[in-house]
């Protein structure tokens, strides 16, 4: 339970921060600090989920999740680079642009997965 709390106010750091991001298409402070939260609290529910689970670490939904994260951890990653790179003035490269909306939009989508899967349970 506390790891569905968790995953849903990842989703929220993740969405304020790629909004932002998406936007003004600047690296701000807020974006960093709603990225690097919403890693933290991603990073938190999976492993809740992990010990709450009677399911293997390597189920479908599992895998999922795994890759997700894992975008999300490199378009952290990224945006970082960026930031350290350039600062904040600076408008983002399209690549940038394009992999944040995606990795984004394959997080949600496996959210969303996840969310099913519990209410169809």
């Amino acid at each position: 339970m506390i790891g569905a709390f968790l995953i849903t106010f990842s989703l929220i750091g993740f969405g304020y921060g790629i909004n932002l991001l998406q936007r003004f298409k600047r690296v701000k402070k807020g974006v960093l600090w709603f990225l690097s939260i919403g890693i933290l609290l991603d990073v938190s529910a999976i492993i809740c989920m992990i010990s709450g689970s009677r399911n293997s670490l390597f189920s479908l939904h599992g895998l999922l999740g795994y890759l997700a994260a894992l975008l999300m951890f490199i378009d952290l990653v990224l945006v970082w680079r960026f930031y350290r790179k350039r600062g904040t003035g600076i408008q983002i490269d399209k690549s940038l642009y394009w992999y944040s909306r995606i990795a984004y939009g394959y997080w949600v989508a496996v959210y969303i997965v996840g969310l099913l899967l519990v209410i169809l349970k």
